[in-house]
């Protein structure tokens, strides 16, 4: 017959026990436009050659991936990067980034037409970006990509005083905000984004982390669903979702968004098969909770998860066979 194991240690309901575990690598979100401020008629494809070994030891001479919804996230390890990025009926642009860990390094990119239509209007934000906006947002870019805040901020500010309507000044702004742990500023720059602009998808991802953070479940829950449907691509936006419903006791729809973050991006595959065996624990399903920890020892030994899972197989104990 086979054993059945419960779950024998408190907290298993509890908002945390369903809290996002760290990565040991480095992040960098590039974020592709035009230089309008308005999103490309195409994804583009962003390409790092690394010009340092970092404190890995590991090069990266090249590594591309493909934006989605404009965004792209990419695993890397902390160093020195030349970025290029290109997307057809556009001139190609390359920046140069500092890739840090802990926040992911923001770095933001314009993409200029090969060619304007005849008779080509304002683009669909309203803002027009003169030089002298342009100036302003590149420099803050290149700040926020050297994590220099102060520089950011202060180059955002001035974005604004141009253009004060400007959706990615502000939302920028409430990034580097973030970024600083100010996350009452940060708050208030995404809502007021939004309230402009309700899809802009970056601003529902962020004021949703941020609600979800704060332990405002119930409220981030809608703002990342738009979110995900804003960008259905975006892994992030769904990793955060599952999150979210399982913290709130939709535990089914959290467990498809797991996988649909595993779907998008297989390098989150430890952190939400850790997140699907706390999911099926709750569901009292612990011998295919116990499978899972398992396999998570087994197959990602050296990660942070393991040891979680590590934790959480020893409080977990059979009761027997069943009768």
């Amino acid at each position: 017959m086979g054993v059945r194991w419960n779950w024998v240690a408190t907290g298993v309901l509890a908002g945390a026990f369903f809290g996002a575990a760290g990565s040991a690598e480095a992040q960098l979100r590039v974020t592709v436009r035009e230089t309008s401020g308005g999103m490309l008629s195409d994804e583009a494809t962003v390409r790092l050659t690394s010009t340092s070994t970092g404190m890995s030891g590991v090069a990266v001479t090249a590594k591309e991936v493909r934006t989605n919804g404009g965004e792209a996230m990419i695993d890397v390890w902390p160093g020195e990067y030349v970025v290029e990025a290109e997307a057809t009926g556009y001139q190609r642009a390359i920046a140069h980034a500092n890739v840090q860990g802990g926040t992911p390094t923001e770095l933001r990119m314009y993409l200029s037409p090969m060619k304007k239509a005849a008779g080509e209007g304002e683009p669909a934000s309203g803002v027009v970006m003169t030089p002298a906006l342009k100036k302003e947002m590149d420099k803050a870019s290149s700040a926020l990509a050297e994590k220099d805040l102060g520089e950011a901020r202060k180059h955002l500010t001035k974005a604004l005083q141009l253009a004060p309507s400007n959706p990615e000044a502000l939302y920028l702004l409430g990034v580097v905000e973030y970024t600083d742990k100010n996350t009452v500023a940060a708050r208030k720059d995404f809502e007021e984004v939004l309230a402009r602009y309700p899809e802009h998808g970056g601003s529902l991802l962020m004021l949703g982390q941020i609600r979800l953070e704060a332990g405002e479940k119930e409220e981030a829950v809608p703002l990342l669903e738009k979110a995900v449907e804003a960008n259905p691509g975006k892994w992030l936006a769904h990793e955060l979702l599952a999150y979210a419903y399982a913290r709130t006791g939709q535990l089914e729809k959290g467990l498809t968004e797991a996988k649909k973050t595993v779907e998008l991006n297989k390098e989150r595959e430890p952190s939400m098969r850790l997140l699907e065996a706390k999911i099926l624990l709750r569901q009292q399903k612990g011998g295919d909770a116990h499978a899972l920890l398992e396999s998570i020892v087994g197959d990602f030994p050296e990660s942070s998860q393991a040891k979680e899972a590590k934790d959480l197989l020893g409080r977990m104990r059979p009761v027997g066979p069943k009768p």
